[in-house]
């Protein structure tokens, strides 16, 4: 459960993150990958 709640909040935070910054969505899956490992 902990993993999908972070996935959402990834998810949130890449959506409104991205429209300013387009770098973050690189970040965004750096982290993504760090936590389904």
């Amino acid at each position: 459960m902990v993993m999908e709640y972070r996935q959402e909040q990834l998810l949130k935070w890449e959506t409104s993150e991205t429209n300013r910054l387009p770098s973050v969505r690189k970040l965004s899956r750096e982290l993504k990958v760090k936590f389904t490992v």
